[in-house]
């Protein structure tokens, strides 16, 4: 059975975990670049142009976006499936735009494969439309 106490520690670690993740980017904003924190804290941060403000909220919105996922679908489990796809594709979109906009990976070919990631992925929940009960005719559903 599902344990309420085991899911406001899950969800206290994962709103905790981005305040963090922000106060020590905030904190550390200029040593960043430093091989000691490279070599020591950098898979926080791994990958991400240090040259961009806006690439500092990457490893935020990582977190963000996963607690958005749990949120919908913990919370969001007596809703229609098509409201639960709907706020996943919207989600995926958001950190869509985020990517194609702000360009926060420091390789252009990680960057690309990221963009490719997230197109993949929408393309995938999208796909999900067709096997619901949201599309009337069953002709056009499979």
């Amino acid at each position: 059975m599902f344990s309420k106490v085991i899911f406001f520690k899950f969800v206290a670690i994962i709103v905790l975990m981005p305040v963090w993740q922000w106060i020590f980017l905030a904190t550390k904003f200029e040593k960043l670049g430093d091989p000691y924190y490279r070599e020591t804290y950098g898979s926080g941060y791994e990958g991400i142009n240090l040259n961009r403000a806006y690439s500092y909220f990457r490893p935020i919105l990582y977190y963000v976006r996963r607690a958005v996922i749990v949120a919908i679908l913990f919370l969001g489990r007596d809703l229609p499936p098509g409201i639960i796809i709907s706020l996943l594709i919207i989600n995926h979109l958001l950190n869509f735009s985020y990517d194609l906009h702000f360009k926060p990976i420091e390789s252009k070919k990680d960057q690309k494969y990221e963009l490719f990631d997230d197109i993949t992925i929408l393309a995938c929940i999208y796909h999900i439309y067709l096997f619901t009960e949201y599309i009337d005719t069953v002709d056009m559903r499979f």
